[in-house]
């Protein structure tokens, strides 16, 4: 009789700590996972959204104009450093990278120019490089630093992309 007691106890006082640990601990925690769960679905959601923003307002700005193909690559190229020189914007280097694919049937070909000029000069070029009419240019990135010879001139370097047809 004393050792159903015990064991009615001990199943009893086992079945409450069961009890305390999913209402207290498992339960809230659940609520918790559950939650974060719906938040990380929102989020992904929202990633895709903008992903899909992104790539629409990438082919607007490249549908205004049309690609050229690679074989008037070196004449855009050509022009860009007329445009620069015009401007006021002298071209130390300019480098075209390798071709690579792009998404929607573009071809981009990075280029890397280093140059000086003021800046007046900079945000002239600049604005003359996006209403180009004959190729879509894509500007990557820029920097801007004093130049060591001329302290009224900067040192630019820019990185812009080129899209070309596909062929």
């Amino acid at each position: 009789m004393e050792r159903n007691k015990i064991t009615i106890i001990l199943g009893a006082a086992l079945a409450l700590a069961a009890f305390v640990l999913y209402f207290f601990l498992y339960s809230p925690m659940a609520k918790r996972i559950s939650s974060a769960h719906r938040q990380y679905q929102q989020i992904a959601e929202n990633i895709t959204q903008a992903r899909i923003t992104i790539a629409s307002l990438q082919e607007i700005q490249i549908g205004k104009r049309r690609p050229i193909s690679e074989k008037n690559m070196k004449s855009v190229i050509d022009q860009i450093a007329a445009m620069a020189k015009q401007k006021g914007v002298v071209i130390i280097s300019l480098v075209p990278s390798e071709i690579e694919p792009a998404e929607h049937g573009y071809k981009i070909c990075p280029l890397e120019i280093e140059a000086e000029c003021g800046y007046k000069a900079f945000g002239v070029f600049l604005g003359q490089l996006e209403k180009l009419d004959y190729a879509p240019i894509e500007v990557k990135s820029f920097s801007l630093s004093n130049s060591q010879n001329i302290t009224s001139r900067l040192k630019l370097k820019l990185a812009i992309n080129l899209y070309l047809a596909e062929n």
